[in-house]
């Protein structure tokens, strides 16, 4: 076998320029020019808008899709230290991720602000809040996944014996399901006019 290879493939002048900007580190220089559209609308940092269906921005100088789930993953990303106190909260306690997942702050912050209540004497009403609150939520998943069930049911169930178990929703009466849907109607009424 000779040492020398031939190189049977032919480079176009294109590829020849690119692959000489690439070793002089001027990736940005153009190789061709390019004749096309152009649009008229100039797009600054931080500009939202709707394109082809999607939503676009640009982040750093760099035109972006907004995923849908943005805002779900800014409030479940916990940051170096509390929005508050500037006290870190990285490489932190399950415990100090969890009071910040709930109160988005650290648990000196919610200690200091529940201390603060109890010496102006509003803990108890604040308290309550936070329950009537945690039972308001409780009810909304209720109905959801009662609606769930009653439009669609469940074909098999795992019972803890091993053994299964076909549950249908569709076998609910009107009038069970009016009662109960009626019920959980009061109660967030209750919930509701307590919290207001």
């Amino acid at each position: 076998m000779s040492k020398e290879t031939l190189l049977n493939r032919q480079f176009t002048e294109r590829e020849v320029q690119r692959m000489r900007n690439i070793v002089t580190k001027k990736t940005n220089d153009r190789t061709h020019i390019q004749a096309g559209y152009e649009s008229n609308i100039k797009r600054n940092e931080g500009d939202i808008w709707e394109e082809n269906g999607k939503t676009w921005t640009i982040k750093n100088g760099i035109k972006r899709t907004v995923s849908k789930m943005a805002n779900f993953k800014q409030e479940s990303i916990m940051p170096l230290c509390c929005p508050q106190c500037n006290e870190p909260l990285a490489r932190q306690s399950e415990y100090v991720k969890h009071i910040y997942k709930l109160m988005h702050k650290c648990p000196k912050c919610v200690a200091r602000e529940e201390s603060d209540l109890k010496l102006q004497g509003k803990f108890d009403e604040y308290a309550l809040k936070m329950h009537a609150q945690n039972h308001l939520d409780l009810l909304e998943n209720t109905e959801k996944e009662f609606d769930d069930f009653a439009n669609n049911g469940f074909e098999k169930f795992m019972t803890e014996n091993g053994e299964v178990e076909t549950w249908d929703g569709k076998g609910l009466t009107p009038e069970q399901i009016k009662e109960t849907k009626q019920w959980i109607a009061e109660q967030k009424a209750k919930i509701t006019t307590y919290l207001s």
